[in-house]
């Protein structure tokens, strides 16, 4: 590739990736706004519920003090926490897991959106490997090597924007509040969250579940029955993402997860461990061997 030829490809890469790292830190600023919202309303709601549950086990002063000190530092805020506090003698945990569901869809965008944009900025890094990889064909001249400290300054960037993560929300641990202590819902209130499935297998599931729900028949219907609509399965998703959020933030977890895999299938599911190179493209994609196993006589 002549000097001219390089030029011309440079500037034509170099706008396209400072477009699309633009574009993807512009994502990721709104987007983590508008889930710190979510997930501040979540808490709301949670702390109001939390509050009424108690609201008639203490004295009314007692219970005053109580608010003052949770109150405390969030009045600008929490207006809906005080206004409860105040004028309402209980309040449902479903307001929790009704407001939940409806941002759900909108949660779930965003994190797509992320991850398009994360994944055009990859494929950006392996045309700026493509180009990287002419560097030495050109003659070295004061234009062609300015032109190469560009190529590595856009390389940077690029690979500085991949380090940053989107906000997450760690819905199952909200969806459990429902089940706080020894409480329990009834058969109606769980089947009145969900949309469900309209298959045989998941409706004589739902016949014979109990009168009272509890956390383990909660976290069984929706995530190991799959009894909600394959195309409309909120809560199951909901708990497959946490479970993979803490996958990712626990190295222990992910290993047990992995082992437990291995255990089911018996090493016949084959596992691949990708190499990357420098410029986030896979290199080498290598069979994970299956662990040894001790054969009973």
């Amino acid at each position: 590739m002549n000097a001219f030829r390089l030029k011309s490809e440079l500037y034509t890469i170099e706008s396209k990736v400072k477009q699309d790292i633009t574009n993807f830190y512009n994502h990721v600023m709104s987007a983590n706004r508008d889930i710190l919202f979510y997930e501040q309303t979540i808490h709301e709601k949670m702390m109001t519920y939390l509050l009424m549950m108690n609201k008639k086990e203490m004295s009314p002063q007692a219970f005053k003090e109580m608010l003052e000190m949770v109150m405390q530092g969030r009045e600008e805020k929490w207006h809906m926490v005080r206004y409860y506090a105040e004028n309402a003698d209980s309040y449902s945990i479903f307001n929790v897991i009704v407001y939940m569901k409806r941002i759900w869809p909108q949660y779930k965008k965003l994190h797509r959106q992320f991850k398009r944009l994360r994944a055009k900025l990859i494929d950006d890094l392996g045309e700026l490997k493509t180009l990287m990889e002419c560097k030495a064909k050109p003659k070295k001249t004061k234009h062609t090597m300015q032109a190469l400290e560009r190529l590595h300054d856009l390389h940077f960037q690029a690979l500085e924007a991949l380090t940053i993560e989107l906000s997450t929300i760690d819905f199952r641990k909200y969806l459990e509040y429902m089940f706080i202590g020894d409480a329990t819902i009834s058969k109606n209130e769980f089947l009145s969250l969900l949309t469900l499935d309209r298959s045989k297998r998941s409706q004589d599931i739902i016949r014979n579940l109990p009168e009272r729900i509890d956390r383990d028949t909660f976290l069984d219907a929706v995530f190991v029955d799959k009894i909600e609509d394959e195309w409309n399965d909120t809560f199951g998703e909901m708990i497959f993402d946490s479970a993979m959020i803490a996958k990712d933030r626990d190295p222990e977890l992910r290993k047990r997860m992995l082992d437990k895999i291995d255990e089911i299938f018996e090493g016949k599911l084959p596992m691949y461990k990708a190499t990357y190179d420098e410029y986030l493209q896979p290199v080498k994609l290598e069979r994970m061997k299956p662990k040894l196993r001790l054969v009973k006589k």
